[in-house]
Parts: C-alpha cells; sequence; structure tokens
C-alpha cells in the first residue's frame, strides 16, 4: 500500500465532505468506510472511500407522468 493511498481523518473528512466528527460516530457505530487502526492512529485508504461513496449514491426516481 503506497503512504499516499492512505489518508487520516482530516483528510478522509475532506474527502468524504463530512466532519471528523462523523466518521468517528461511524466509527463508535461501526457503519461508514472501513479502516484501519495503527496503534493510536486511525487511516482510511482511497480506494474504500471511493468504495463508499458509490454504494451510497442514491438515483433520483424518474418524474412519474401524469
Amino acid at each position: 500500500m503506497k503512504q499516499s493511498e492512505v489518508l487520516d481523518e482530516i483528510r478522509a473528512a475532506q474527502y468524504l465532505g463530512c466532519t471528523v466528527h462523523a466518521l468517528r460516530a461511524w466509527r463508535f457505530r461501526r457503519v461508514g468506510p472501513p479502516w484501519y487502526k495503527v496503534g493510536r492512529l486511525v487511516r482510511y485508504r482511497v480506494s474504500d472511500l471511493d468504495q463508499f461513496l458509490t454504494a451510497n449514491r442514491v438515483e433520483p426516481e424518474a418524474e412519474v407522468k401524469r
């Protein structure tokens, strides 16, 4: 794994457009993107963040014709 592929929680939150608090809440509830715990450090792979975004994509429903 390349160093550039791994983000700390601040950069991961920026990447996702959310807050660090949201990431921490997701980890506590065991939801959200996968993470790595190295001692006290929390790290996220960019590819995992991309998969998380793709999995949570919402397609708008087509307008119903009347």
